[in-house]
Order: C-alpha cells, then sequence, then structure tokens
C-alpha cells in the first residue's frame, strides 16, 4: 500500500470512528503501521499530530451537532465521545474560546476543521487544504456572484510565540468575526489552516467589498489568551466564481488563492 493509500484508510478510519473513544494507536494498527511511521507520516503530510487531528475533527461533529440538533449538552458530549459535561466544555472552550451554550446561543458555523484533503501532487504540503466536495451542488448555483477569500494574519509567529492553543482560539475568532457579519443564507468555510471563504451569493461587487470592510474593520482587535493581549487581523479579497463549465477543484483553490495575493 502507498503512502497516499495510507492516509486515505486513515482518514476514513477517523472519520468512521468519531463517536468512538480511538486513539492514535487505534488508527496505526488499522493501517498496518507502526505508532512512530504513522505519525511521522501523518505530520510530515498535514503538519499536524494525529492526535490533534483526531480532537478537532471530533470537536467539530460536536460543534455541528449542537446547531443542528436541540439535544442537550450532555447528549451532544456523551453521543460524540467525552465522558462528562465537564469534559466536553474544557475541550469545547480551547478550540471555540466559549461555552458549547454560548456558542449554541450566538454560532451558525461549525466546521472549523473539516476534514482533510489529501494532495494530489505529492505527500509534500506547503499548506493544508480541506475537503469542501459537499459544496458542489452549492458553488454550481452561484455562478456570477461573488466570494470572499479570508487569510488570518500573523498566525505562524503565533503558534510559534504562544503555542497551539492561542492559534486555536485566534482561528476561532477569525470565523466569529465573519459569522457575525454574514447573511442567513451566506455558506462559510474553511480552506486552509489559516484560510477561509464566504459565499456570498451577491451579484453587486460593491457591496460584497463592503461587507468584506465591514469583516476587517476589526482588524487589530485583541483576544486575550492566559492574560496576554494577541491582536487578531484578516485580509480580505473578492472573487467571482465562474463555474459554468465542469467545476475543477484545483482550479478553483488557485482562483481563490490567487484573489487573496492581489
Amino acid at each position: 500500500m502507498s503512502r497516499l493509500d495510507t492516509l486515505t484508510d486513515a482518514i476514513a478510519y477517523i472519520e468512521q470512528h468519531l463517536c468512538d473513544v480511538i486513539a492514535p494507536d487505534d488508527v496505526a494498527a488499522h493501517c498496518h503501521y507502526s505508532l512512530s511511521a504513522m505519525q511521522k507520516l501523518f505530520r510530515h503530510t498535514f503538519r499536524m499530530g494525529l492526535a490533534d487531528y483526531i480532537a478537532r475533527r471530533r470537536l467539530t461533529l460536536a460543534s455541528r451537532e449542537l446547531l443542528t440538533t436541540e439535544d442537550s449538552v450532555l447528549d451532544v458530549a456523551l453521543r460524540c465521545g467525552y465522558e462528562s459535561h465537564e469534559v466536553f466544555t474544557r475541550a469545547f472552550r480551547r478550540i471555540w474560546g466559549v461555552t458549547p451554550s454560548k456558542f449554541r446561543r450566538e454560532r451558525s458555523f461549525a466546521d472549523i476543521f473539516p476534514r482533510l484533503r489529501l494532495p494530489t501532487g505529492g505527500l509534500d504540503l506547503s499548506h493544508k487544504h480541506y475537503d469542501i466536495t459537499e459544496l458542489y451542488d452549492t458553488l454550481r448555483s452561484l455562478h456570477g456572484t461573488y466570494a470572499l477569500v479570508f487569510d488570518t494574519q500573523h498566525l505562524d509567529p503565533i503558534n510559534k510565540n504562544y503555542g497551539h492553543a492561542a492559534g486555536d482560539l485566534v482561528i476561532a475568532e477569525c470565523l466569529r468575526r465573519i459569522d457575525m457579519a454574514k447573511g442567513p443564507d451566506m455558506v462559510l468555510f474553511r480552506i486552509g489552516g489559516d484560510e477561509f471563504v464566504l459565499l456570498t451569493g451577491l451579484t453587486d461587487q460593491a457591496q460584497a467589498t463592503a461587507l468584506a470592510q465591514a469583516i476587517t474593520s476589526h482588524n487589530g482587535e485583541p483576544i486575550v489568551f492566559e492574560g496576554q493581549d494577541i491582536p487578531v487581523s484578516l485580509h480580505s479579497g473578492v472573487s467571482q466564481l465562474d463555474t459554468a463549465k465542469r467545476l475543477n477543484y484545483i482550479n478553483f483553490f488557485r482562483t481563490l488563492d490567487q484573489s487573496i495575493r492581489g
């Protein structure tokens, strides 16, 4: 089995068992790899640890459950593999910066960490992309409208200087700013470690630009992490969707990336 096949199998296994009590050892055993070899392959390809990926995918699933069901926080926690309300709340706050109950009252976006999309041109990624294949029909229906592309500023130095827990809260704050400003029919998703796309459905570029400016008007406002202020800023770009022809995801990502790089 090739390394690409191994990673495909590993990610599929994780998705099938998100609500079970699984550990990196289980994933390695399923793929007939040693734990050290599996960890090394996963980190080399995706720039993150296997345990971190499992935890973030499980919290993403739990976040979605909070927004799409009326089940109690405890029921969601237990169904998603957490042993108690307290354990779930601690894990949830580390990623989102708020309690599950407050998140349910105030937010509409849950997919903070979608399933990773495997690379097509080798295993050495310069940055991560996520799977957006579920959005295929939505993208096709929005031909000619404008998408806003956002890039979190200075995330790498924040991760380096303060740790990835701080970086997670910065990501959550960026998503909060976009989520609070977007319209009810707009679709928000994540395409990279620090990049997000908002499908506005707007056909007027000036309106789309004004929305982007409203979101970035909060640039420089900080989050507080362990008593320290960390300024949070987003860079934005505007891209008109051209999906009249057969949708090619590589070209789609490239177009979005170009719009934010100028």
